[in-house]
């Protein structure tokens, strides 16, 4: 009984340690969900995304948004993102993909630049460049993992 309680003060008056080094597990599965994010885009599979990677990626993305291939994303285009955001990436997300979902509407509403609720080309692809281009610390035009797991976004 004496030694319980010995070992129960012990935890209150010395608390086990966090290792500082080591990210909290939230962290650690961002990390994952971009790395799956990164090899997903990654053509040459070298665990980078090169310039033109980014630029393909980009363009694809627009295209696949852009149903009636008009060169404009509408509102219920913009909806289907979202739609197929959560289809796709729901089960990697888990228990965030809702503040997932509301940070992509976000950013789909920065894109718009003029507020008309829809995206050009030029709107879409100005915003995204200017995203990625954000994780690339060193400039070279290519994002690594490690740049990648970065907190520079913020839109």
């Amino acid at each position: 009984m004496i030694l319980r309680i010995a070992v129960i003060v012990s935890f209150l008056v010395f608390p086990v340690s966090v290792r500082a080094d080591l990210p909290p597990a939230s962290v650690e599965r961002k990390y994952e969900r971009r790395a799956v994010f990164i090899a997903e885009y990654d053509q040459n599979e070298d665990m980078v995304l090169q310039k033109e990677e980014i630029t393909a990626m980009i363009e694809g993305k627009f295209k696949a948004a852009d149903k009636d291939e008009d060169g404009i994303i509408s509102a219920a285009e913009l909806e289907g993102i979202v739609q197929r955001f959560s289809a796709d990436y729901g089960e990697i997300y888990g228990t965030v993909l809702f503040k997932q979902l509301l940070k992509l509407r976000h950013r789909l509403g920065n894109a718009d630049r003029n507020d008309d609720g829809q995206l050009t080309w030029s709107e879409y692809s100005t915003y995204f460049n200017k995203r990625y281009k954000r994780f690339d610390s060193n400039n070279d035009s290519q994002i690594t993992v490690q740049e990648f797991e970065t907190d520079v976004e913020k839109d």
